[in-house]
């Protein structure tokens, strides 16, 4: 089961704000483009550091290329086992030399890398194939692209295995692993998914723990990794962005924008604003987050 606030709930929170609860000004692709835009927005003035992306090693190659979702890598961890991990040292082009000399194709377990673009090369090079043997932790974007799928009917039973009817899950880049699933037109529980197996079957993470269900409706969709603090913000850019563009009631759409910006581009450590029920929430501005100052070698 997962909590937290998919794309599902977030547009329709948006949308309630808009007193457009279907589809009628704003087409959903709209909406969906202010609400990605906004994550990118949140991801370059706040920066992420708790976040990890994964490659596979294989053996007797070199090079792998920086997951495009880190913008701002901090260090790079090599993974032999679940048991056995270590940091790998960041080195220039110039220590490679020194350290590798003459020889530049031996094997073994990686000690050292070095950067060159988008891609970094481990020294030695590896001489064992591993999965996920690459960690790479850094600044994340706060999450992928927003996605959303709702095609066809689902059937579960007190299983981790869902059965579709007329659904389009395999090769779809709108029902991945990772995505969550829910159950209903407005579904307010959550799952999270393990593996799409076909077209018409998925894995979820934990078994469904019931009652079953039989030729249900269902949404899979995304769930932004960021503070829950921030949905609120996203909301506001995507409305106050969307109203600006299509030049309708501007002045709302200027103050909504107008707080947004006052917020992420504040000299101060970190801002506070209240949300509309009194409450108040905090974001830290990106240059005041440690961890990317003390970076030894990050490169954007």
């Amino acid at each position: 089961m997962y909590h937290g606030i998919p794309y599902f709930q977030l547009l329709k929170r948006v949308r309630t704000q808009l007193n457009e609860l279907t589809e009628k000004f704003f087409l959903e692709v709209q909406l969906q483009d202010y609400l990605n835009e906004a994550l990118h927005i949140v991801g370059d003035e706040c920066g992420y550091l708790d976040d990890v992306s994964y490659e596979n090693v294989v053996a007797s190659t070199q090079s792998y290329r920086v997951p495009e979702n880190v913008y701002g890598l901090d260090h790079v961890m090599f993974k032999k086992s679940a048991t056995e991990r270590y940091p790998l040292t960041p080195i220039d082009m110039k220590m490679d030399d020194e350290i590798s000399g003459e020889d530049k194709t031996a094997e073994g377990d990686p000690a050292h890398f070095f950067r060159i673009g988008d891609y970094v090369y481990l020294r030695p090079v590896p001489d064992t194939s591993y999965t996920n043997g690459l960690e790479f932790w850094g600044a994340h974007y706060p999450a992928n692209m927003f996605r959303n799928y709702a095609t066809g009917t689902v059937s579960l039973t007190a299983t981790a295995t869902v059965l579709g009817a007329t659904t389009l899950w395999d090769n779809n880049d709108n029902a991945a692993a990772g995505c969550v699933l829910g159950i209903g037109t407005e579904p307010k529980i959550w799952y999270e998914i393990n593996s799409i197996d076909s077209d018409t079957e998925l894995t979820l993470h934990e078994a469904y723990p019931g009652p079953a269900a039989v030729g249900q409706s269902y949404v899979i969709c995304d769930v932004p990794k960021i503070e829950m603090s921030l949905h609120h913000l996203l909301e506001k850019y995507a409305i106050g962005q969307g109203l600006l563009r299509e030049r309708t009631t501007m002045g709302l759409g200027e103050q909504r924008m107008a707080e947004f910006y006052a917020l992420l581009r504040s000299g101060k450590a970190s801002t506070r604003r209240k949300k509309s029920r009194g409450r108040t929430y905090s974001i830290r501005r990106r240059d005041k987050y440690p961890s990317r100052k003390q970076s030894t070698f990050g490169v954007r």
